[in-house]
């Protein structure tokens, strides 16, 4: 029994192969973990930011949410510019200092919802605003490549809350 080594080096190959594919396996999951992290970090962000430019207007019109679209989307970029770090340059937010936003992240839309169009999720039932955004989420530095990005589209709809004085 001592001397039949017959399948030693299988087996030692065997585990050599499961410690790399168990190993590889925490890599990759350390790395999804990290974007979802940040992709869920940056949506709760835009969420804030639109809820904020939504009341931000309707109280500045005096309720009046479909004429306010322009002014929404002002206080909806300086909002989400501030908690960001980011600046605007009138399509995407650049990063600017340490910012959950590693690469610029593009504005695609936002705009006024009236009730019975759809939005994310369904049906609007109440006017609000909602916004669309490309954002790119940090993956990590690849030797001898650099930094690699994965770019997550990001739309969120906040029913407007008509604020009265």
């Amino acid at each position: 029994m001592l001397r039949d080594q017959r399948g030693f080096l299988e087996v030692y190959l065997l585990v050599l192969f499961a410690v790399m594919a168990l190993s590889t396996f925490a890599v990759l999951a350390g790395i999804v973990f990290g974007a979802k992290k940040n992709a869920d970090v940056v949506y709760q962000i835009l969420g804030e930011a639109v809820d904020f430019a939504g009341r931000a207007a309707s109280r500045d019109t005096g309720g009046n949410l479909e004429g306010s679209e322009h002014l929404a989307r002002q206080y909806f970029v300086l909002a989400f510019s501030r908690m960001t770090q980011t600046t605007f340059n009138g399509n995407s937010f650049v990063p600017v200092g340490p910012s959950p936003i590693k690469a610029p992240a593009a504005l695609e839309e936002f705009r006024y919802v009236r009730p019975g169009e759809p939005v994310p999720g369904g049906i609007a039932r109440q006017p609000g605003f909602m916004a669309t955004l490309n954002v790119p989420v940090f993956l990590g530095n690849v030797p001898f490549i650099g930094p690699q990005f994965l770019d997550v589209r990001m739309r969120y709809y906040q029913p407007a809350a008509r604020v009265q004085l």
